[in-house]
């Protein structure tokens, strides 16, 4: 965790440093220009969930919080901070590294093997199976933010008194989705 944890370190001063001060330096369009900056935008916030996600997984554990209980969750199912860090790091790695391949190849910088669009579709195409695989842990997931969503049809639980909460982030969330769906829509039937 530590090598890749530090590995994520460097590629986010790297991508800082090439997106921002390539920009004005080079006199490049930053990634803040470009087309598919809304996809990054939105599985960043996906990515940061994550880690927000983690760190409070963690703050629970240490302060000795039972939230399994709390938020009714499976206790054979749920990950350990350090599963959940594992995993985010990961995530956060190939983010990284598909941002600064794409903006490198839109800046022309690098060979172009695979044409520049095609990285935020494999940004897209990984989010999306990491928010649906492995379906033990993201099952519930799935059927939490069901059950927040249809909250004023059905009887009331203890997780419906602290879903305002996951209302929030739900709602909040639905920004990133709706800059997904309208890069790919929009970019179709621009071009």
């Amino acid at each position: 965790l530590g090598c890749r944890l530090g590995m994520c370190a460097i590629l986010t001063l790297w991508v800082c440093w090439d997106c921002i001060w390539g920009s004005y330096h080079d006199q490049h369009i930053s990634i803040g220009g470009r087309t598919a900056f809304p996809v990054f935008r939105a599985c960043g916030g996906l990515l940061l969930v994550h880690w927000f996600w983690g760190f409070s997984v963690f703050v629970w554990q240490r302060c000795r919080i039972n939230h399994t209980c709390l938020f009714d969750f499976n206790p054979r199912i749920v990950d350990t901070p350090m599963l959940i860090f594992n995993d985010v790091v990961d995530e956060t790695l190939v983010f990284l590294i598909l941002m600064l391949l794409y903006y490198k190849s839109g800046a022309h910088d690098m060979p172009d093997l695979i044409p520049p669009g095609c990285y935020p579709l494999i940004l897209v195409v990984y989010t999306v199976k990491c928010l649906i695989f492995p379906l033990r842990t993201r099952g519930p997931l799935w059927v939490a933010i069901w059950e927040v969503i249809s909250a004023p049809l059905t009887s009331p639980k203890f997780f419906h008194a602290c879903s305002k909460t996951a209302r929030f982030l739900i709602t909040r969330h639905l920004f990133p989705l709706t800059d997904i769906c309208s890069h790919v829509f929009l970019t179709d039937i621009c071009s």
